[in-house]
């Protein structure tokens, strides 16, 4: 590789290029359990994958919309702590330990809010507004 194509590198891939960086593609990323999947929120709300995907039940469509909307909202917050504080003071760390807490702050709300609508859904299920029958080794929900 030339000089010329790495100093051409580092002005495309430096600060010129931070008001295009985004977290968005990995969104879900701080909802995963440890082994990389999402099984616990069908396992607190009582119910599985697969009976969610078969459900017809607007409630279920919509709590887990909602869901993933509150989801979402963490990717503003880690943009705005990446490209603001993390990438453009790491002089400066004691400044950016403390963005963290804000960062925090904000990660917990959205917590907060996924696990409101995941006690609502489990709640609505075992209320007995919906109920989830198999048939023919597929989930089924039945109002």
């Amino acid at each position: 590789m030339s000089l010329e194509k790495i100093f051409k590198q580092w002005d495309e891939c430096g600060s010129k290029k931070l008001s295009e960086f985004t977290v968005g593609d990995y969104y879900s990323i701080m909802f995963e359990d440890s082994d990389g999947t999402f099984d616990y929120i069908f396992q607190n709300i009582g119910i599985t994958k697969e009976e969610v995907i078969q459900s017809d039940d607007p409630k279920v469509i919509d709590t887990f919309t909602e869901i993933d909307k509150h989801m979402k909202r963490t990717v503003p917050l880690f943009d705005n702590f990446i490209k603001n504080y993390l990438l453009k003071d790491l002089g400066n760390i004691q400044f950016v330990k403390d963005k963290i807490d804000v960062l925090d702050k904000g990660l917990t709300d959205v917590y907060t809010d996924v696990h409101n609508e995941m006690m609502y859904l489990k709640n609505y299920i075992e209320e007995g507004d919906v109920e989830f029958e198999w048939t023919m080794s597929e989930p089924k929900s039945v109002h």
